[in-house]
This record gives structure tokens, sequence and C-alpha cells, in this order.
């Protein structure tokens, strides 16, 4: 049995013998009995994070698929990703905001974070000022 899996078992019997509620956080990736549904915010439940960093040449060759493997065999609850900053990965509206070269009319952040919630992932947008 893994730690977490342990410690999650160990922590639901004690509050059932406190007679305390059980909480469920609504698309987490575990599971168990619950008592009563209430949502519990991202900064709360977002333990484990991992961090991606996006340059101008990725929007053309970003494999979504490779990433939701490596979210899963990580197990992190929350990513960082960098939305913007000096470029933007995403059809800006903001003038002068130029988007990144290889874009291609592409919402790449958009992409990420969709396929990022479909998992139960927090997301969290970073802006780069690197070049600044």
């Amino acid at each position: 049995m893994r730690r977490r899996k342990f410690l999650g078992q160990a922590a639901t019997a004690a509050a059932i013998l406190a007679g305390k509620d059980i909480i469920s956080i609504p698309g987490s990736r575990s599971g168990g009995a619950t008592a009563q549904q209430e949502p519990i915010p991202w900064y709360r439940r977002a333990k484990r994070w991992g961090q991606t960093n996006i340059t101008e040449m990725d929007p053309g060759q970003y494999d979504l698929a490779w990433w939701r493997s490596h979210w899963k065999k990580t197990r992190v609850e929350g990513i960082i990703v960098n939305a913007g900053g000096i470029v933007a990965y995403y059809p800006s509206q903001v003038p002068l905001h130029r988007q990144a070269q290889y874009l291609g009319g592409r919402d790449l952040f958009g992409d990420i974070c969709r396929a990022a919630h479909e998992e139960g992932l927090a997301v969290m947008a970073r802006m780069d000022s690197n070049r600044a």
C-alpha cells in the first residue's frame, strides 16, 4: 500500500471515529466515502506542483498527450505554466503584446489549461519577463 493511500485511509477512519463529516474534493484522483460534498479551493488542495516553461518554438510541436501522461506519472495536483509576458502563448488582443512567433493562431495556453482541468489539476498562469 502506498503511503498517500494509507494516510488517506487513516485520516478517513479517524474522522469517522470522531464523528466528523468527510470532505470530498470534486475532480480529485483520490476516492473514498463521502458524507458531504464541499468544494475545497485549489490553493488548499494542491500540494504537489509541476512547472512547464513554454518557448516560442513550442506551439507547433507541443506534445500535449505526453504532458498529460507526465502529469499522471508524477501525480502532480497543479501546474504552473507561463502564459505570456514578453510574448503571448494565446491569441492576445492587447495592443503591442506580441504573440509567439510560431503560435499561428493557436491558443497553446488555453489548450494546456483545458487538458489540465480535464485531469483535475489546478493551473496557475505565470508571466515570463526573462527578456525584459
